[in-house]
């Protein structure tokens, strides 16, 4: 099984992560996985998650 790296465009942060509260990590972390599964679904891909570890 090979593995297919996916690079995300780099963003301009208003501040940097560990600055961020607790709701807005949250939102920027849905963000990304939102950008991440959009790009790996746009190859035929599915990210590897725990879920689709179990699932196999």
């Amino acid at each position: 099984m090979g593995t297919t790296i996916i690079i995300l465009e780099k963003g301009e942060a208003k501040r940097p992560y560990f600055e961020m509260s607790e709701v807005e990590r949250k939102e920027v972390s849905v963000k990304v996985w939102e950008e991440v599964k959009r790009k790996a679904a746009s190859i035929g891909k599915y990210p590897i998650t725990r879920n689709t570890l179990n699932s196999k």
